[in-house]
C-alpha cells in the first residue's frame, strides 16, 4: 500500500526516534566494569589490537564446540557462568556449517544457537566471535556472505561482536583461493558494519599467517588467525607467528588446545601473553578428547564444581581468571580476627585487592585451594595444618590486620618448607611500616618437609588495628604460619610538660624511679603521701619505686616518653580510704566505669574530666596507664 506524504513523514520521524533510542540504549548496554565497558570498540593498528582508548588489548576466553554436536551448551546460563566464575572476556560461537546436521541443512536451528550466545555475551558485556566453523568455506562463499550480512545487520552496532569468516582452511592456496574469498567477505560485511573486527583464516588450519602478511586483504580493522595445539605444534609455529607479527599484521588466536604432551603449555601461554594475543581455548565440551574442558557429567548450563573440569580445563580456567583480572572493588577487612601475641596462619591474609593486601608475581592460583584470588594456597601436611601459602617467590608479600598488638619483647617462630637451593631466602616482618625482624629461610629438603625457623628477643610496639606485612626475599619456599610468643611486655607512656597522671601494670626487673626515668627531664614524682625529687640526696626521697596498680603524679620539665619493660601483671580494684585517694587504672584495657567498681565512690576524676555517682561528667572509661583521683564515702 502506498503512503501519502504526511504518512511518509510520520514514518520517517518515527524511524529516526526509534533509531536514536536504539543507539542510546546500546551505549548503556555493557555492565559497569565489564570488558566491553572498559575497552569499547576494538580496532587494529600495525600488528596490535587496540581498544577505543588506543590501549593494547588482549582478551582470554573459551570457544564452544561445534554447534551441531554440542547444542546443550549453547545457552545463556552457560555464558553467564563462564563470565562470573571463569572471568571469560570473550567467547566463541563455533557454528558448524558442514555435515548433515550443520548450518547448510539446518540454517535456522544453527543461527538460533549463535543468536543465543551473542545475546548472552552482549548482556554480560564481553566480546564474542561469530565463527563460520568449517574447513571448505571457499565452496560455500555465497552462503557465508548471506550469513555474515545477516549477522552484521543484526549486531553490527554492538562493539562486542567480532566476525571470524573462515575457521580453518585446509591446504588451499592463499593468494588464488583464500584471499579472494576473504576479500569478498570483508567487502560485503563492510557495506553494513564499517568497523567491527574481522578475523581472517589462512592455510593449513591457520598455521601460515606469513603468507597473509605478504599479500594482505584490503580493509580496515582486520586481523589474521593463528591456531595451535600444545603437544602437536612447537617452536616452528611460534617462529612463524613471530615472523608474521614482524611483518606488521595483527594475529588473533581464535582457537588453541592440547593434543598430546602438555609440556609446552606454559610456553605457549607465555608466548600469547608476551605478544598481547587474544585467545579462545578449545573447547566447552564433554567429548572424551584431550582438549575438552569438561568431564562427562558436567551440566550444560554451567555451575561446574572443580570435579566437573578436566585437568586441562582446570588449568585453562586459571589462565583465564588471571589474564585480565576483574577490577577489584573489595574494601580491605580482616579475613579472621588475629592479634599479637598469637599464631597467624599464612593463608588468612586480609580480604582485599591485589597490591593492597597482597602482591603476587603470577596471576594464577597455582595451589587452587581455600581462597579464589591469585595467592597460591595448597593443602598442607604439617601437623595440625589445613593449608599453606606455597610457591612463594622473590618480591611477593602478604598483609594481615591485627585487632591488637601487646607491646613487648617476643620470640618469633615460623613453619616453612623449601626444596630450593637459592641461599639467600628470607622473610621480613613489618608492623605499621616499621621493620621488626628478618628471618633467614633454608632448604628443608622438600616442599612439604616442614621446619621451624626462629628469632628471639624482638621488641614490638603496642597498637590496635595494626597492619602486619610479611615480605618474601630470594628463592622459593612455602609458609604455614608465624607465631609471636611474648617474653616480656612494654608499656609506653607519653608525658607532656607539666603535671601528668600515670600508672603501670608492668613489673620491671628494676622499678626504681631513678632507673625508669633515667634520661628524662623529670622534676618530681609523687603520690598522696610520698615524693621523689630529682637531684636531691636519695635518702631524703620518701618515694623510691613505682609499684604496679598504684597511681602517680609526675612533673616533667620537658615532654618525654617513658617505656617500661617487664612482666605484665593482672590489675584489680585497690582498697579505698574515706576521702580522697590517688589510684592507678584498675584495668589494662579500656573499660567502662561502673558504680559497682567502687560502691562508695562519689567522684572519680583526672585532670580533664570527672565521673559522679549522681550522674553527669564526661569521664566514661578506665583508661590503661592513667591514674585517677577518687573520693570515697
Amino acid at each position: 500500500m502506498r503512503l501519502n506524504n504526511r504518512q511518509n513523514m510520520k514514518t520517517i520521524l518515527l524511524s529516526l526516534v526509534l533509531s536514536f533510542s536504539f543507539v542510546t540504549i546500546q551505549a548503556q548496554t555493557a555492565p559497569a566494569n565489564s570488558p566491553v565497558a572498559i575497552h569499547g570498540a576494538l580496532k587494529t593498528k600495525g600488528n596490535k589490537v587496540l581498544d577505543e582508548h588506543d590501549k593494547v588489548t588482549s582478551l582470554a576466553g573459551m570457544s564452544f564446540f561445534w554447534s551441531q554436536w554440542s547444542g546443550q551448551f549453547y545457552n545463556t546460563q552457560c555464558v553467564d557462568w563462564l563470565v562470573s566464575d571463569w572471568n571469560c572476556q570473550i567467547v566463541r560461537a563455533a557454528m558448524g556449517v558442514e555435515s548433515n546436521e550443520g548450518y547448510l541443512n539446518f540454517p535456522s536451528v544453527e543461527k538460533q544457537k549463535v543468536f543465543t550466545i551473542v545475546d548472552a555475551a552482549i548482556k554480560n558485556g564481553i566480546y564474542v566471535l561469530i565463527d563460520w566453523h568449517e574447513e571448505n568455506a571457499i565452496y560455500h562463499q555465497n552462503d557465508a556472505i548471506a550469513f555474515f550480512k545477516e549477522m552484521a545487520t543484526k549486531y553490527g552496532s554492538y562493539p562486542n561482536v567480532i566476525y571470524e569468516i573462515y575457521n580453518e582452511p585446509v591446504q588451499y592456496d592463499w593468494s588464488s583461493k583464500l584471499k579472494p574469498y576473504s576479500q569478498a567477505l570483508v567487502d560485503e560485511i563492510r557495506k553494513i558494519d564499517p568497523d567491527n573486527l574481522i578475523i581472517i583464516g589462512n592455510r593449513d588450519w591457520d598455521q601460515h599467517p606469513v603468507e597473509c602478511a605478504n599479500d594482505q586483504v584490503i580493509g580496515t580493522n582486520l586481523a589474521y588467525t593463528l591456531h595451535f595445539y600444545v603437544g602437536t605444534h612447537s617452536q616452528s609455529l611460534r617462529d612463524e607467528a613471530t615472523a608474521a607479527l614482524n611483518k606488521g599484521i595483527p594475529l588473533f588466536v581464535t582457537e588453541w588446545g592440547v593434543w598430546g604432551s602438555d609440556a609446552e603449555l606454559d610456553t605457549w601461554v607465555t608466548f600469547m601473553r608476551d605478544n598481547n594475543l587474544s585467545w579462545c581455548n578449545w573447547a566447552i565440551n564433554t567429548k572424551v578428547e584431550p582438549s575438552s574442558a569438561l568431564g562427562p557429567n558436567a551440566s550444560g548450563t554451567g555451575n561446574w564444581p572443580d570435579a566437573d573440569l578436566t585437568s586441562i580445563g582446570y588449568r585453562v580456567r586459571d589462565y583465564i581468571r588471571g589474564w585480565n583480572p576483574k577490577p577489584c572493588t573489595t574494601v580491605r577487612s580482616a579475613y579472621k580476627t588475629m592479634s599479637i601475641p598469637g599464631t597467624i596462619e599464612a593463608e588468612d591474609y586480609d580480604n582485599g585487592c591485589a597490591e593492597t593486601v597482597y602482591h603476587e608475581t603470577e596471576s594464577a592460583n597455582k595451589g587452587g585451594k581455600y581462597r579464589t584470588d591469585a595467592v597460591d594456597i595448597e593443602a598442607c601436611t604439617d601437623a595440625n595444618a589445613g593449608f599453606n601459602v606455597g610457591y612463594i617467590e622473590n618480591g611477593e608479600w602478604l598483609e594481615y590486620t591485627l585487632s591488637s598488638v601487646k607491646g613487648g619483647t617476643f620470640d618469633i617462630t615460623a613453619r616453612v618448607a623449601s626444596f630450593d637451593n637459592v641461599v639467600t631466602k628470607s622473610m621480613t616482618i613489618i608492623i605499621d611500616g616499621k621493620l621488626i625482624a628478618t628471618i633467614p629461610v633454608s632448604n628443608t629438603g622438600g616442599w612439604q618437609t616442614w621446619q621451624t625457623i626462629s628469632i628471639k628477643n624482638i621488641n614490638i610496639p603496642s597498637g590496635t588495628n595494626s597492619i602486619l606485612r610479611l615480605e618474601f626475599v630470594g628463592g622459593l619456599f612455602n609458609l604455614n604460619n608465624i607465631t609471636f610468643t611474648q617474653t616480656s611486655s612494654n608499656q609506653i607512656l607519653q608525658f607532656q610538660q607539666g603535671w601528668n597522671l600515670f600508672s603501670t601494670n608492668i613489673q620491671s626487673a628494676d622499678n626504681s624511679i631513678a632507673t625508669l626515668f633515667n634520661g628524662l627531664d623529670v622534676r618530681e614524682v609523687k603520690t598522696m603521701d610520698a615524693f621523689w625529687l630529682n637531684g636531691i640526696n636519695p635518702i631524703f626521697n620518701s618515694l623510691q619505686n613505682i609499684e604496679v596498680g598504684k597511681g602517680y603524679l609526675v612533673y616533667m620539665n620537658t615532654a618525654g616518653t617513658l617505656t617500661i619493660t617487664g612482666t605484665e601483671l593482672t590489675l584489680g580494684f585497690a582498697p579505698l580510704k574515706s576521702g580522697w585517694n590517688l589510684i592507678g587504672s584498675p584495668s589494662s584495657t579500656t573499660k567502662s566505669i561502673n558504680q559497682s567498681d567502687y560502691p562508695n565512690a562519689t567522684i572519680i576524676k583526672d585532670f580533664d574530666s570527672y565521673w559522679s555517682s549522681n550522674g553527669g561528667g564526661t569521664l566514661q572509661n578506665w583508661n590503661p596507664s592513667n591514674a585517677y583521683f577518687i573520693k570515697s564515702k
